[in-house]
């Protein structure tokens, strides 16, 4: 195994230790807020993100050495910002792992972080459904046109709009929405679908929009600690 591997590997295994040990992320502050109120939160420790070196941190220890002096509210903002980001690497080497996939050797490159079958460029999105289109889910699940060109409007706009290809990764537990945290590091369970997505990919059809292509891969929990999962195609 390489060492490359090895690294992922001991992210998988730490993230996962994280949810088992119930590391505690203040859900109500980052995502029960209104939109505008999240954001004014994140525009507000954006300084402290640089301050704190957060993305260069490799383990949970670490961060809370580096967060030892904030208020408790800006380590719980900064602690979920760390988790998911560090998530959203893991997701990223579960798909290259795949035989027909191949990371972007450039990680300075924004323009796609996966390339399948050697012509299918994605830039990976872990996310959630949106709060306001939380009270009809199950037509979020069927048809999620509306929510993905919320992303592409609302989210990432910039170097990111209307240039990339997107694969968004929305997870969705109908048990309690907080547990967004479990299934953002199910890997055993993501290991399997994000191989049979790489599989069936040349039979998707995706959804077109803002001059790119758009695919969704739902991660669902409906019943506790059983991962499911939907695979959006037109």
């Amino acid at each position: 195994m390489t060492n490359e591997k090895v690294y992922a590997y001991q992210y998988i295994t730490e993230y996962r230790k994280l949810w088992m040990n119930k590391v505690s992320f203040n859900y109500r502050m980052t995502c029960e807020h209104s939109r505008g109120k999240y954001l004014f939160i994140g525009e507000i420790y954006r300084t402290t993100e640089l301050t704190t070196n957060m993305f260069n941190i490799d383990s949970y220890s670490e961060l809370e050495i580096a967060l030892n002096s904030l208020p408790e509210e800006q380590k719980n903002y900064l602690r979920r910002r760390w988790y998911i980001w560090k998530c959203s690497q893991c997701d990223e080497y579960l798909f290259y792992v795949n035989e027909n996939v191949d990371k972007n050797p450039n990680p300075y490159d924004k323009a796609y972080d996966i390339r399948i079958n050697s012509h299918l460029d994605f830039d990976i999105k872990g996310t959630v459904i949106p709060q306001g289109m939380r009270n009809d889910i199950e037509s979020v699940i069927s048809d999620p046109r509306e929510m993905i060109d919320f992303y592409y409007d609302m989210q990432s706009k910039g170097r990111r709009y209307d240039i990339q290809n997107r694969l968004f990764i929305v997870h969705h537990s109908f048990v309690n929405v907080s547990r967004e945290f479990y299934l953002r590091c199910a890997w055993q369970s993501k290991r399997k679908i994000y191989k049979s997505f790489c599989n069936e990919v040349e039979n998707i059809s995706f959804y077109r929009t803002h001059n790119v292509i758009a695919g969704v891969i739902f991660i669902l929990e409906r019943e506790k600690n059983v991962v499911e999962h939907s695979i959006f195609s037109l």
